[in-house]
């Protein structure tokens, strides 16, 4: 028994990521504000910084931002980017589908990442500025993470295998 379970346990398929719907604009009230005091629930209401990226010709930064919904318990993560000498953030990504793994294409003005927005998480190119949108890797069961070659004209990609 105990055999049949383990075998059926390494042939399931894992479930498709599916669309990430939750209340991530979740914005401190003014009144949590003048309280002037943090709680385990506010916290929740920050959002999380991660994974920063400088352009090769070092004026920009993207960086992805983690957001959470504590009543569904899901988390979303957006790509923004700012200029490294300061200014204003601009939202690269949006929608219902968390992206992750930002990288800048060596040599262009392109950034790739990650989304699961066509069912498995696969490689997605936009322009610095947000525009043009387009999926550039089809692999089976999708990826987990990827870097270009400092070239820009190959990558690796790290995906599961099964067994």
């Amino acid at each position: 028994m105990v055999l049949g379970i383990f075998l059926f346990s390494c042939t399931t398929k894992t479930p498709e990521p599916e669309k990430t719907t939750g209340n991530f604009e979740n914005a401190l009230s003014g009144e949590e504000i003048s309280r002037a005091r943090i709680t385990p629930e506010i916290l929740w209401k920050f959002g999380r910084v991660s994974d920063h990226q400088l352009s090769p010709d070092g004026k920009t930064v993207i960086y992805g931002v983690t957001r959470y919904d504590v009543a569904t318990n899901l988390k979303m993560t957006d790509i923004f980017s700012v200029p490294s000498v300061g200014g204003n953030a601009t939202k690269l990504t949006g929608g219902n589908y968390s992206c992750s793994n930002q990288r800048f294409i060596p040599g262009t003005e392109l950034i790739a990442y990650l989304s699961s927005e066509s069912g498995s998480a696969q490689i997605w190119m936009i322009n610095y500025d947000g525009s043009n949108k387009k999926k550039i890797s089809e692999i089976p069961d999708g990826i987990n993470g990827f870097e270009f070659a400092p070239d820009g004209k190959h990558l690796f990609y790290l995906s599961d295998v099964k067994i």
